[in-house]
């Protein structure tokens, strides 16, 4: 698994992807590539090309990523998104089909307010984790000092790791059943029945839960993904495209006509050899004894 951070890649446990500047995102400072591709699109896609299994989106927004978002579904690779830090319908890729829109709540249980002052509710929130008044390390002034900060994009990296401990754990999980996991073990009460709500989705985010249950009973299907609907971003469509093109561009398998046969025991070049070195061995005796014979004709 590979750690992405802006456009670079760095060891680590899951894709992240920070921040909502996308200009930061992209070499030579343009939102878009030549190929009208954003920063956040190439980020992605290059996490799927690299490995990563789970990929972690702190930023609201972002458009033109659907169609590497689907490449992700077809890879196996979880997307999480941060929810936007105040009500409403979330921007890409937390409010796309299938993604897990992340929110963020305090010690008291409670989700964050917005600048609104109301509480961040939303139709696309699927689960919570600790975002609220959260110790975060480095400041503007030194990496070394600490601070307390609240949003989304805090709470949706430690969904991301729980994600990556439970499948360093079960490591035959697919990505599906992961979300399966995590959607039926939230919160304290231990293995149940998804139910959701708009305030804080399916629940909070639970790594013992998870933990103590196999992932892999689970069927192998995003929950969060409407597979019917043609009209969702990404729809199954897009899914089926981007995993065509996975396949046409894994390498063919070596032709069995390149490959080296070692020689068979049967070859019949085997007993000459043999055979070879026998006379072989016969001929330096036979030319000692000759020596021998004739050094004591010579003494004598």
């Amino acid at each position: 698994m590979l750690y992405y951070s802006g456009s670079g890649i760095r060891d680590g446990v899951v894709g992240g992807i920070w921040g909502a500047d996308e200009e930061c995102l992209l070499e030579n400072g343009e939102v878009r590539d030549d190929q009208g591709r954003t920063g956040m699109a190439r980020a992605i896609s290059d996490a799927v090309d690299a490995g990563a299994d789970i990929i972690s989106v702190s930023a609201d927004g972002a458009t033109g990523i659907e169609k590497d978002v689907a490449k992700a579904y077809a890879a196996g690779v979880i997307v999480l998104g941060a929810m936007p830090n105040d009500s409403g319908l979330s921007g890409y890729p937390a409010g796309l089909n299938g993604a897990l829109a992340v929110q963020a709540f305090g010690e008291d249980g409670h989700i964050q307010n917005g600048p609104s002052g109301t509480p961040n509710v939303s139709d696309d929130v699927a689960i919570a984790a600790p975002g609220v008044d959260v110790l975060l390390q480095g400041t503007e002034n030194s990496w070394e000092e600490q601070r307390l900060g609240s949003g989304t994009s805090f709470a949706t990296p430690i969904v991301a790791g729980m994600l990556a401990v439970v499948k360093q754990k079960y490591p035959d999980a697919t990505g599906a059943q992961l979300i399966q996991s995590l959607l039926h073990n939230t919160g304290t009460k231990g293995e149940h029945d998804p139910e959701w709500n708009n305030s804080s989705g399916y629940g909070a985010a639970s790594l013992t839960g998870m933990l103590a249950v196999d992932p892999t009973k689970y069927p192998d299907a995003n929950p969060l993904f409407d597979s019917e609907d043609s009209l969702a971003i990404p729809n199954q469509s897009q899914v089926n495209e981007a995993a065509a093109a996975l396949d046409r561009a894994k390498p063919s398998p070596t032709s069995t006509s390149d490959a080296v046969v070692p020689p068979s025991s049967e070859s019949p070049f085997m007993p000459w050899m043999i055979g070879g070195g026998i006379v072989l061995v016969l001929l330096v005796i036979g030319g000692i004894v000759l020596v021998i014979v004739l050094a004591r004709r010579s003494r004598r």
